[in-house]
């Protein structure tokens, strides 16, 4: 999905341009500011295309000219609970990409037992990815030999990661994910990218919707937020109901 050598895409899938001081690249997605509340993917350029890489408008994750901004892990104090945090050293404008998420690279299988001993813990750092295509012939042959446990992967940042798996949760986040294949054959080995869905003051910290009070989950009792933005949902996690509970 190369811009360059294809004219008819109606819209590249980022916007680019460089940083008046450091002279780096500074990679906009417009659709992060939108406020839908929504994955999506997008197809990169492939690694291997001769288009140069730094101004293509379809290419981000393995660009070495990426913009950088000033972030900090520092502690965070929220109702009597200390955390850690990732906060802006800079002004950070809206829609712009942020870092990659990094974790260890599990399966289904791994990731669901993984997840279980976590949401007990009142923690995770798993981020699912992309379900195969079902067109994927051999992703689909994997999926088989593992008793349909392999796909989707997750990435798992507990022991291994970057300054991403510090970010925490609020209803009202300043940050939103995107799915960004191409890189690798298969839509479902892919890289998350994180942007900024509004404009980041110095001192703000960095924060993305975990949305797991989606589903009910096995722990003990329900995990109350502690975002205490307007939008607040009340609730991080819910504690799924034993039968005959009210």
């Amino acid at each position: 999905a190369c811009y360059k050598w294809n004219r008819k895409l109606q819209n590249p899938t980022y916007q680019k341009s460089l940083c008046n001081v450091s002279g780096r690249m500074i990679t906009n997605q417009p659709r992060a500011i939108t406020g839908i509340n929504k994955v999506f993917t997008f197809n990169e350029c492939h690694p291997n295309c001769g288009c140069n890489k730094e101004v293509c408008l379809n290419f981000l994750c393995q660009s070495h000219n990426k913009k950088r901004y000033k972030l900090q892990i520092t502690r965070q104090k929220r109702d009597q609970v200390t955390m850690w945090g990732v906060v802006a050293l800079e002004e950070i404008p809206a829609g712009v990409f942020l870092m990659e998420y990094r974790g260890e690279i599990v399966t289904k299988k791994q990731g669901d037992m993984r997840g279980t001993f976590y949401d007990y813990n009142g923690l995770s750092y798993l981020f699912d990815m992309n379900d195969p295509p079902e067109d994927d012939e051999y992703t689909q042959q994997v999926q088989m030999a593992y008793a349909n446990e392999f796909f989707p992967l997750c990435l798992d940042a507990m022991f291994y990661g970057n300054e991403s798996r510090f970010i925490n949760h609020s209803c009202d986040p300043n940050v939103q994910s995107f799915n960004l294949s191409g890189q690798y054959e298969s839509s479902a080995i892919h890289s998350i990218g994180l942007f900024t869905s509004k404009r980041v003051q110095v001192g703000d910290e960095l924060t993305m919707d975990y949305q797991w009070d989606k589903n009910d989950l096995m722990i003990a009792k329900d995990v109350p937020c502690l975002c205490f933005t307007p939008k607040c949902r009340g609730y991080l996690m819910h504690a799924k109901k034993k039968k005959g509970a009210k």
